[in-house]
């Protein structure tokens, strides 16, 4: 399989961001479980202000599309909805990033 890098952005609404950080401190475990059978190998989150960055490592370029509609990722989607800006099709705002940098030092690959 091909391993990817993904990112892209969100933004929350004001006040949204300690519901936003407790609900991921609380994820579900049979979504944890469902995003790595996907493809969904790590993600990680920052935030400045209310912008959002989701970085990501996936197994392909369709891993996230595998999961979007599935009924647990969907009933997750309405937990964070109050808490994020939405497009106005009522998903989240999102825009994906492209990346043009990455670096692993020579020493690092050695250690792995």
């Amino acid at each position: 399989m091909e391993h990817q890098r993904a990112g892209f952005m969100l933004q929350l609404k004001p006040g949204g961001l300690e519901a936003y950080e407790r609900l991921h401190d609380q994820i579900w475990p049979e979504l944890v479980a469902e995003m790595a059978a996907k493809g969904v190998e790590q993600v990680t989150i920052f935030h400045a202000d209310s912008k959002l960055f989701i970085y990501s490592e996936i197994a392909d370029a369709r891993a996230w599309e595998r999961l979007w509609n599935l009924d647990i990722h969907l009933r997750w989607a309405a937990e964070l909805e109050p808490y994020l800006v939405l497009a106005e099709d009522g998903t989240p705002a999102s825009t994906d990033l492209t990346e043009i940098f990455h670096l692993v030092p020579a020493n690092r690959r050695a250690a792995d």
